[in-house]
Parts: C-alpha cells; structure tokens; sequence
C-alpha cells in the first residue's frame, strides 16, 4: 500500500511539473509543489485505506457459514399452531364463519408443516401419530362450521382444545402446557366479529 501511495506522488509530481513547464513557467516554487504533493499522497494513502480495510459489516470472510435453521416443535407451536388456534376460536365465538373456514384450514396446515419438519419428536415420538390425535375434532370442528351451526362449533372447538391438552400432559408429559379458550384477543388488530 505504501509503495502505491508512493507511486502515487511520483505520478503527481511529474503531473505538476508537465503543468508548470507547459503554462510556460520557468520558476517553480519547489515548496508549493513539496505541500501539493505531500497532501495529495496523504489523501491518497486515505482513500486506499478506506478502499482497504473492510468494514465489519462487509468482510464476510471471516463470519461463520450460516446454519440452516430448524424449528423446534416449540418453535411450530408457539408461532403456527397457538396463533391458529386463538383466531379461531375467536372466529367460532363471533360465529364469522367465513373467517373461521380458512383458520380451520390454516391450523390443519400447520399440523401438517410439522409432520413434515419434525417426523420424530424427542427421539422417540411419530409426530405424525401425534398429530392424528387433533384431526377427529378437527374434522368435527370442520363440519360444524361448514354447517354454521354455533352451538355445534363451540362444543367441537371445546374437544380441540380438551385435546390438544391430552396430547401435551398425558402423551408427552408436558403437564405445565394448559391451552385454554382465550378470553380476549391476542390480536387487538384484528375484528373477528361477522363481516
């Protein structure tokens, strides 16, 4: 860097002197040149540092190779599966069947993105014998909101939850996860009412 820098002043030495001799000047102040040149190598060896030395943001060379990220099963239940649930519940309590439609079809989705991300849970447990628990309430919970009928859909609803809670305190002994239907939104951004 140092020996470009140098070439550098060389280069504008011999720059200056072309200019002097070429506008016909025979006296050359050899101090203004020594401050030109010494401030234009100076602003060179600047602009090749800054060209250089890479930034933390861009030297990438050294950051590690990225890690494909694998959901946990907390991971696909906190974020796919709990969401699902709570709209939907709130959809059948309001009776907006529409919306209700498409969360039933979403959380069923979900289950099924976790058969496929995680055919095995804790080393031991066919997901996808796990998630054929939900389905026959889920089915149920289908129907009734096919049918529009309230009553029907609360009481499916009720079976979804009651078990989804089997599965998580007597299947996998997982007794301090307790869902319950919500008693208010988690989305205030959101009107589930009929529309």
């Amino acid at each position: 860097m140092l020996h470009h820098a140098m070439t550098v002043a060389a280069y504008t030495a011999a720059a200056l002197g072309l200019y002097f001799a070429l506008r016909g000047s025979t006296h050359m102040n050899i101090s203004r040149l020594a401050v030109l040149v010494g401030t234009l190598t100076v602003a060179s060896v600047s602009a090749l540092q800054a060209q250089m030395t890479p930034s933390p943001l861009t030297d990438v060379s050294s950051a590690p190779a990225p890690v494909p990220y694998v959901p946990s099963m907390s991971d696909l239940m906190t974020s796919s599966v709990q969401p699902r649930h709570v709209k939907l519940s709130l959809a059948v309590h309001d009776e907006n069947w529409t919306y209700a439609t498409y969360e039933v079809s979403e959380l069923r989705g979900a289950f099924k993105r976790i058969i496929r991300t995680i055919p095995v849970y804790d080393q031991k447990t066919n997901t996808e014998a796990l998630m054929a628990m939900v389905m026959p309430p889920l089915d149920l919970l289908q129907a009734a909101i096919k049918a529009k009928d309230g009553p029907a859909a609360k009481k499916a609803l009720t079976s979804l939850t009651a078990t989804c809670n089997a599965c998580h305190q007597q299947t996998l002994n997982r007794t301090y996860i307790v869902i319950v239907d919500p008693k208010k939104t988690a989305f205030p951004n959101q009107d589930f009412g009929r529309h």
